[in-house]
């Protein structure tokens, strides 16, 4: 039996707009009409956000395991509050409902999210740089201890390695559309 991330992996661009439809837009239009909104307002925030959610898609950076509804909403939320500023509507209230469930799976999905991309981004950097950083970042081993294991003539060569792979890493960070997106 196929799981509900497989199906909706596998749905046209059609079928999953009417999907997240059903599911997410009452949400964004209670959201908005809860913040100085109108339908009207709510229908444009939605539109916009099924448009970023589709290029993301498009892109293969969508991370299906996650939960797709709470990414939209996130979208739709943020396009919201940042229209609103733009226009001097800034009353931001949510029910302590969409404060438990929204939030705490937004932060996780996010989470999960960057996780995700910046362990992508740490296999794309060669095998050398992710040894070394997986073992001095993650897996709490000193840089010396680091160096004797992975055969460096020195700590200070490790350190060196380490700081040419840190710049690395954070330019490939710079130039990535989801961790832009989720940094916003």
């Amino acid at each position: 039996m196929k799981s509900k991330f497989d199906i909706l992996k596998n749905l046209s661009d059609d079928e999953l707009i009417i999907h997240l439809y059903k599911k997410v837009w009452p949400n964004v239009l209670n959201f908005v009409r809860r913040n100085s909104g109108n339908s009207e307002d709510a229908r444009d925030v939605f539109h916009d956000g099924i448009e970023k959610f589709i290029l993301v898609k498009q892109r293969n950076q969508l991370d299906f395991s996650n939960q797709l509804e709470g990414y939209l909403f996130m979208i739709c939320k943020n396009l919201w509050i940042e229209k609103s500023r733009r226009n001097k509507k800034v009353i931001f209230e949510e029910s302590p409902k969409d404060m438990e469930s929204n939030e705490d799976n937004m932060a996780l999905m996010l989470l999960k999210e960057k996780a995700n991309v910046v362990k992508s981004i740490i296999g794309n950097l060669g095998q050398n740089c992710k040894d070394l950083l997986e073992m001095t970042q993650y897996q709490g081993f000193t840089l010396e201890e680091a160096a004797v294991q992975l055969g460096y003539a020195s700590s200070d060569a490790a350190k060196t390695t380490q700081y040419r792979c840190k710049k690395k890493m954070m330019e490939l960070i710079d130039q990535n559309a989801i961790l832009k997106e989720l940094r916003q």
